[in-house]
């Protein structure tokens, strides 16, 4: 229900024009005179959304600066929306809305709202946290969720069972529809389980089964079996049956249960995994490793990221290699005899990255914010900086931001771009490498791979086309700033980082 009230009221421009100017009882023709049109057949054109966008946009702008309407706030905040229904259709709008939800999403700290139980067998009341406190005390946990697709449920299962939990052993399988935007909302949901190892995805995708089987994934339902410390096996059913509240069935049927579990098992040969990961250990071995996949990963693709600040895939292995070695040595991070080997190794990996990068025919679009790049060439640390790294040099900041700015001058296939000041970037990273999959990494981790660092590539494909129209349709055609105004960016930033010397 709630979907289709906002189907109705999203409306392209000239429709949404039409209903402001029945509601103040102004006629079309009166409203092209007040405007001294020369045509009146102009504003007929707009109202009937056989004009482009571009003179859709046009004739709002002269419509609010001339105030012939009087519009209240609210009738200019529809209308800048209508603009966007106009330019994107209703399907394409709402998709790119719920794209920016979850990018906030992603970044977004909060607190939880308690879950309420309810005991269908004991009727007695108590919390989901609760709950799962019991569930961590024992030996080990198994947990499955059907849809469930709810920022709380998963959050209070992270905090309840992954973090600081003693030896109990956590496997957590989800299973998601993946309809329409509903995949964009899923992604923001479970970003506080995405990243676990123990956790696995398995999406649903439209027509995979009939309609009836298909109704079993959208059951909003978990189903816990947990192992207590003397060896014996247990079960609990939970449905979600409010936004806050789930109720507990202590003695559902285990024959039903375990058929059910066999079907899910079963139809998983038909479904994508929603995600792959890298096992993130903490070596210079590791670290290799680790420099080594994302060199396969960007080889030949399009790359489409958002990103705080400089990455280190732009930095010339020339410029690299002093802060590596300064920053290994000073850190301990690589012992002295082993040092100039993994130095060397480093190097030949970062250089096929570097080389990639620039030489590609796919496009590379990077999106940075202006605030966090002015950080960085003031201080040479960029906002996740390499914790074994040390900040790079005030020359060495000139001449990153000197290739980058050469390579988005002359080069067709790489650009950087700044976020408009009227938008507010998001915190997070997010790269689509096209024909693989969406990465997205939790910020502010200094890469320590050891520590709370975490990453997972989103490899359903209807995310990742959605995530590319959302990137060139929306924030490349309306958030950043020219290329003239990047390129000038750039130099102001050059000469802030030769400032610091």
């Amino acid at each position: 229900m709630e979907k289709g009230r906002e189907t109705e009221r999203l409306m392209p421009f000239g429709q949404c024009l039409r209903q402001i100017l029945k509601e103040k009882r102004i006629s079309a023709s009166a409203l092209s005179r007040m405007m001294e049109n020369k045509s009146r057949n102009s504003l007929f054109r707009i109202l009937e959304g056989s004009t482009s966008p571009a003179t859709q946009e046009a004739f709002f702008h002269r419509l609010v600066r001339g105030n012939w309407l009087s519009l209240t706030k609210a009738q200019q905040q529809m209308l800048r929306e209508s603009l966007e229904v106009s330019r994107l259709g209703v399907e394409g709008y709402r998709s790119n809305q719920a794209m920016r939800k979850m990018l906030r999403d992603v970044d977004e700290q909060r607190a939880r709202r308690p879950i309420y139980l309810e005991s269908a067998d004991r009727g007695a009341c108590g919390t989901f946290d609760r709950q799962l406190e019991q569930y961590a005390r024992c030996r080990a946990v198994s947990m499955t969720l059907i849809g469930c697709c709810d920022r709380e449920i998963c959050a209070a299962i992270a905090d309840g069972l992954l973090h600081g939990r003693g030896g109990c052993r956590v496997k957590i399988t989800h299973y998601l529809y993946t309809g329409g935007d509903e995949i964009i909302r899923a992604v923001a949901a479970i970003q506080p389980l995405l990243y676990a190892p123990c956790y696995e995805a398995y999406c649903v995708e439209p027509c995979m089964f009939s309609a009836e089987r298909e109704q079993t994934y959208r059951a909003n339902s978990l189903i816990v079996r947990w192992e207590d410390h003397s060896g014996q096996t247990h079960l609990h059913m939970f449905l979600l049956v409010d936004r806050n509240r789930l109720l507990m069935m202590d003695r559902c049927g285990e024959q039903a249960i375990s058929l059910m579990e066999r079907m899910w098992r079963a139809d998983r040969a038909q479904m994508h995994p929603l995600k792959s990961a890298f096992a993130l250990r903490h070596s210079p071995e590791d670290y290799l490793a680790y420099t080594e996949a994302f060199c396969e990963l960007e080889r030949g693709r399009a790359i489409y990221t958002v990103k705080m600040d400089m990455c280190l895939a732009f930095i010339s292995t020339k410029t690299l290699v002093s802060p590596v070695v300064d920053g290994f040595t000073e850190t301990g991070f690589a012992g002295q005899e082993g040092l100039e080997g993994l130095i060397r190794a480093f190097a030949q990996i970062h250089q096929r990255r570097f080389e990639n990068l620039f030489t590609k025919k796919k496009p590379t679009h990077t999106i940075f914010s202006v605030g966090a790049m002015e950080a960085f060439a003031r201080t040479g640390k960029q906002s996740d900086h390499f914790f074994a790294m040390r900040p790079y040099t005030p020359q060495e900041r000139v001449d990153m931001l000197r290739h980058i700015q050469k390579h988005t001058a002359e080069n067709p296939s790489f650009k950087v771009h700044f976020f408009k000041d009227s938008f507010d970037p998001p915190k997070t990273e997010i790269s689509l490498y096209e024909g693989s999959g969406a990465l997205i990494l939790r910020p502010y981790t200094n890469y320590d791979l050891s520590g709370d660092h975490a990453e997972a590539l989103i490899t359903q494909s209807a995310f990742c086309e959605k995530y590319k129209e959302f990137f060139i349709g929306d924030l490349l055609a309306r958030h950043v700033l020219t290329q003239e105004e990047t390129l000038s960016t750039l130099e102001r930033l050059i000469a802030l980082a030769a400032a610091q010397a």
